[in-house]
């Protein structure tokens, strides 16, 4: 498939430090893992079957080994990409004070779960 703006390419290039996943965490980011299995893109993936399924393209099944691969040629299933793809930010560039305020807000700690639930509070 390529290579793409994610975990091990950016950690390649020397644009991050490690291949991490940096929405869960996970030791290997991977396409699979951000379209299929992060836990922190739960909402984006929704949204990514619906449209899949409003397309007619099949979603991804658990007996397909790269579904990800089907799902890339499948032209069907390309707005539904897109839109994943923008509603995640995932291989977005970003300025390194973008870089830094996201470093802050997903540190060890869990910071940028406690302000996403006070923010929710306020609403």
């Amino acid at each position: 498939m390529g290579h793409a703006a994610i975990g091990p390419y950016l950690q390649r290039v020397q644009a991050q430090e490690s291949a991490a996943c940096q929405g869960c965490g996970a030791p290997r980011e991977s396409v699979h893992h951000l379209l299929l299995e992060c836990r922190e893109r739960a909402g984006p993936r929704r949204t990514l079957f619906q449209g899949l399924r409003e397309a007619g393209a099949p979603r991804p099944a658990t007996r397909e080994i790269h579904p990800e691969v089907r799902l890339f040629g499948d032209p069907r299933a390309t707005p539904a990409i897109l839109r994943y793809l923008q509603d995640t930010g995932v291989g977005a560039r970003k300025t390194p004070r973008e870089a830094q305020v996201q470093a802050w807000a997903q540190d060890e700690w869990g910071w940028g779960a406690l302000e996403g639930a006070e923010q929710m509070e306020g609403d």
